[in-house]
């Protein structure tokens, strides 16, 4: 059986970060997904 599954990337609405912090961790994070199938 194939896993058909589609990963999600998700973030908690409580993380309080202000959009310029929001997008800060967004760009962190691009690099450490970026070999993600």
């Amino acid at each position: 059986m194939v896993n058909k599954r589609t990963p999600i990337i998700a973030g908690n609405w409580k993380m309080n970060k202000t959009p310029k912090e929001a997008r800060e961790l967004a760009q962190a994070l691009v690099p450490l997904v970026a070999g993600v199938k």
